[in-house]
């Protein structure tokens, strides 16, 4: 076909349009960007953290699909830091020592041990001195001497005493010291009872009433004597009495045979009455 020039007649329309493909035209989803990562759900030992989108438009008449509004990613991947974790103490343990310084422990246990990047354990074991007061002191005494002589040299009411000395004196609330004497009772040899004699009773009366007679008195033992005493004095004394001479009247005897004289006999003085 030759185009018109210089004027000429332009050609009549060349092409006739028509209506085609009138179905609708595919719509493809739309989404929006991602957003940013999110937290990671660990802060180590591998957690997780997501993205999202949203769709801006839906697809239609067989437009692409859309595709995940979400994604997942491993984050946060190196070991996590384990610190040691323990329990706690136990109680005291009871001191060694009742006084002086003793010493008492108590112990704790690994919970959770550490690894390589974590705190290392503490002390498992505590000690502590414990009853440091000073140790009661008790009183050291010696040996009892031997008794004395007794106070008394007879008798039964004499008393002896013995004693004895500090070795150690007691401290600190330890046993106190006992008595550094004793005195106690102590019977020697009965002491010696001396005779004890009552009064003089009155003379009694005179054997003779002249010529010299005797008369005596008498005294009784209130107290015999013992254990050596001084024995008893006499308990009569006699003494002469009625010492003046009796009359002496002439006594003669019974007469005697007759003599050869018969005018004679004899008779010679009796013995006096």
């Amino acid at each position: 076909m030759t185009q018109s020039q210089y004027g000429g007649k332009s050609c009549a329309v060349g092409y006739k349009t028509t209506a085609c493909n009138t179905s609708p035209c595919p719509v493809d989803c739309q989404l929006t960007t991602f957003t940013p990562w999110g937290s990671c759900s660990k802060q180590c030992g591998t957690g997780t953290q997501t993205r999202t989108r949203s769709v801006a438009r839906v697809n239609a008449y067989n437009g692409a699909p859309c595709g995940t509004t979400s994604e997942s990613q491993s984050c946060n991947t190196d070991s996590c830091t384990v610190h040691c974790a323990v329990t706690a103490w136990s109680s005291w343990s009871a001191c060694t020592e009742k006084c002086g310084t003793g010493y008492q422990t108590r112990k704790r246990h690994v919970a959770k041990k550490n690894n390589q990047l974590g705190n290392l354990c503490p002390h498992l074991s505590s000690t502590r001195a414990c009853n440091t007061h000073a140790c009661p002191i008790d009183c050291i005494m010696g040996s009892w001497s031997a008794y004395g002589a007794c106070s008394t040299s007879c008798g039964a009411h004499g008393r002896k005493m013995r004693s004895r000395s500090v070795n150690r004196a007691s401290a600190y609330n330890g046993k106190a010291c006992g008595v550094l004497s004793q005195i106690t009772s102590c019977t020697a040899t009965p002491c010696p009872t001396n005779c004890a004699v009552g009064a003089w009773s009155n003379w009694k009366s005179c054997s003779k009433t002249c010529g010299a007679g005797t008369t005596y008195r008498s005294r009784a033992v209130t107290l015999y004597a013992a254990s050596g005493g001084r024995q008893c004095p006499p308990l009569k004394q006699t003494t002469k009495c009625n010492t003046a001479s009796c009359n002496a009247n002439c006594v003669v005897s019974k007469w005697g045979l007759w003599s050869l004289h018969k005018d004679l006999r004899l008779r010679l003085p009796g013995p006096r009455p």
